[in-house]
């Protein structure tokens, strides 16, 4: 995501937690959809004089019940009204209720069964009562026939009993070790490419990455072959994040006045300490004119859907609009994504979705500062100031560099009007800070031209700092300091160009990162000034003013 800091921060975008638009699948969810084995000589799950035999036809086969048995799967009472589940339906959440209010997405809907139940030529009775909780449904894997049978050629069995923990990868998932690999990552589906003659692109999937988060990569398999998968995040003897480390986090989930929940801290955070780091849950190959609108839905949808259910929770939670399956993922991985580029030379742009973020609530001035690192295909997130016990932190979504009305409309991107504490300054403090950002633009306009008609001088780098810190750009100042460091080696001034290196190293890194575009200039001009071509760039002219 990078040319400078500044358009680092510009093109990153972040999810808030502003609604749980889908349906969660609790550890205790007691079905899965992997037990639905074909019908054995023996009907071993026998509960009544003539059992019911599943749809063949189905590409889920998670929904087909007996009637009611004895005693009901669930551990609740057996429904005194049967409810009928679609014999034809391939998204086949098990157990639905003609009334149910909401989808399994948690997106509002008529009270009526949306899936066509009762519009079925072939439909079997489910032994599900109205009481069964709305998280009591199956996840949802489609695209595929997750026990690998063809339609219409093989009959599954009802009443299959969950003999696995409830927190055991969907069959597609703990089978991938018998699909093609490439290093730790099982290939999934492949799409051709649009354009005769190109490589295709495969989905990809590692459950086992990062003590068990999981990654899912879609991308032609030549970029995962011979250069993501040979990362060093990959190998097997990597420091990744572990489940361990997701747990010792210095802050706390708390519900907010007017906010819905926000982090706030539960100790002391230093300025430059580390907050939280994690690594991309899905990698998305972004050459969307390479595959057509169709084959992109399906492969959003399931390199979300490959995911472990605690991986798959998490996504599920990050800020997305939409009234289908497809448009809700895609809006999630459009608001929350990270640019990556991989590929060599080419560079072809990757979305790198990573949850952990969309954790914290959105301010103009945060007080934390993320950047998302290629090479260990992690986020991280630390403090640009000190942060105080019971402090909610921040970042900022987009690059807030900007008026209040550009602010207002950047951030309305997110569905949300800010309403942070610079956005809620009086008429006259919010003047005034949209002229501080003017002057700001003014004045870096000026140190960034060279020409001998140059008006720059060593007041204006004085100034910007000024202006950075009266504007609390806390998580930009790095620009401010490096422009500071150019300017001061153009005059030949040799003390301060050292001191002004090493205040933008510093705030560089935690902001950005090792790969900050700035870093190689700024760590010349740290060892040797006189080596950086800016090196009395402007001798001769007037340094300050008069």
């Amino acid at each position: 995501m990078v040319a400078s800091l500044n358009a680092q921060l510009t093109y990153i975008t972040v999810g808030c937690v502003l609604s749980q638009v889908y349906c969660g699948y609790p550890s205790h969810q007691p079905r899965l959809d992997t037990l639905r084995s074909p019908v054995p000589p023996l009907n071993t799950f026998d509960t009544s004089p003539a059992p019911r035999i599943c749809n063949a036809r189905q590409a889920r086969l998670d929904s087909f019940q007996s009637p009611v048995p004895p005693l009901n799967i669930f551990g609740i009472s057996p429904a005194p009204q049967p409810y009928v589940c679609n014999a034809i339906q391939p998204r086949l959440d098990s157990l639905r209720s003609p009334v149910h209010s909401l989808d399994v997405f948690g997106t509002t809907v008529l009270s009526l069964d949306l899936y066509g139940s009762t519009s079925s030529p072939q439909s079997c009775m489910c032994d599900a009562t109205q009481s069964r909780p709305e998280s009591l449904r199956s996840p949802v894997v489609p695209f595929m026939d997750v026990l690998g049978t063809t339609p219409g050629q093989q009959s599954y069995m009802c009443n299959a009993t969950d003999l696995i923990a409830p927190t055991t990868p969907t069959k597609s998932i703990s089978e991938s070790r018998q699909l093609p690999k490439i290093g730790n990552f099982a290939q999934h589906e492949c799409f051709e490419n649009s354009f005769p003659g190109e490589e295709e692109h495969c989905l990809y999937v590692d459950t086992d990455f990062s003590d068990g988060r999981g990654i899912s990569i879609f991308t032609r398999p030549s970029i995962l072959r011979d250069e993501i998968s040979q990362l060093p995040v990959f190998n097997s003897n990597s420091n990744v994040v572990t489940k361990a480390d997701r747990a010792s986090v210095p802050f706390a989930i708390t519900p907010l006045p007017g906010k819905g929940n926000g982090a706030l801290a539960t100790r002391v955070i230093s300025k430059g300490e580390l907050i939280i780091s994690d690594h991309a849950a899905t990698v998305i190959d972004m050459e969307t004119s390479a595959y057509n609108r169709q084959n992109f839905d399906d492969i959003c949808v399931l390199a979300f859907d490959l995911l472990p259910y605690s991986t798959q929770s998490r996504l599920r939670k990050l800020d997305s609009v939409g009234h289908t399956r497809a448009a809700l993922v895609q809006s999630a991985i459009e608001r929350n994504a990270f640019e990556s580029h991989h590929g060599g030379d080419e560079r072809v742009l990757h979305y790198a979705v990573v949850p952990e973020p969309s954790i914290f609530n959105h301010e103009c001035r945060p007080n934390s500062a993320f950047y998302f690192d290629n090479k260990t295909m992690r986020v991280y997130i630390s403090a640009v100031r000190d942060i105080a016990l019971g402090e909610e932190i921040t970042i900022a979504y987009r690059d807030m560099k900007a008026s209040k009305a550009e602010r207002q409309t950047a951030i309305a991107h997110y569905g949300f009007k800010c309403t942070c504490t610079h956005c809620s300054m009086s008429p006259k403090e919010s003047r005034a800070s949209d002229q501080r950002i003017y002057e700001i633009d003014t004045i870096m306009g000026h140190l960034t031209d060279f020409n001998n008609d140059s008006k720059a001088n060593l007041d204006m780098a004085d100034r910007l700092i000024q202006l950075y810190r009266e504007e609390r750009f806390d998580d930009r100042i790095a620009e401010a300091y490096t422009l500071a460091t150019m300017t001061y080696n153009s005059f030949g001034k040799i003390s301060e160009v050292k001191k002004y290196a090493n205040l933008a190293r510093s705030a560089g890194l935690i902001a950005a990162g090792p790969a900050w575009s700035e870093l190689p200039a700024i760590e010349e001009m740290q060892k040797d000034p006189k080596a950086h071509w800016t090196h009395n760039a402007r001798h001769g002219m007037r340094s300050r003013n008069e």
